[in-house]
């Protein structure tokens, strides 16, 4: 994939804002400045796990940070390949990444119990972020259930 034109332009963006060096980072220069603006939010994932890089309005005021205007190029470029992407065709789901919150509390009003969806048990996921879990789960070990939790997703 790294070979692929668009991939290259896409990390040469993701690299110009710094991402990669970065673990979590929020500029919030111009909150003295602005008051009620939206943050921009870039999420990059690699070998070494989640860098995030957060800035307070960005389209909003200049910021001396540099690594902030590589951020605008970031999202313009991500809103050009959205509108220029064509439609592939169908795609084959070889894998599922699969998060998944587990409720603890199944009296909670909101709480829903439904049959565990796949083979892999959630206390053997991956812990990440706010109790969540994580799981890469291949269509060819679990095609069933893969395509189970896909179609829920989407229902």
């Amino acid at each position: 994939m790294q070979d692929h034109p668009t991939a290259r332009e896409l990390l040469a963006a993701v690299d110009a804002v710094g991402l990669p060096e970065l673990t979590e980072l929020y500029n919030t220069d111009a909150a003295d400045r602005v008051a009620d603006a939206p943050n921009t939010v870039a999420i990059y994932f690699d070998e070494k796990g989640e860098h995030l890089y957060s800035v307070y309005a960005l389209e909003i005021v200049e910021s001396t940070d540099p690594r902030a205007r590589e951020l605008r190029d970031l999202v313009g470029l991500l809103d050009r390949l959205a509108v220029t992407s064509r439609d592939p065709g169908p795609f084959p789901i070889e894998r599922l990444q699969v998060v998944a919150n587990v409720q603890s509390d199944p009296d909670h009003p909101k709480a829903t119990v439904e049959p565990w969806p796949l083979s892999i048990a959630a206390e053997d996921m991956d812990e990440i972020r706010f109790a969540l879990r994580c799981a890469v789960v291949e269509v060819a070990d679990d095609p069933d259930a893969v395509l189970r939790v896909a179609r829920a997703v989407n229902a």
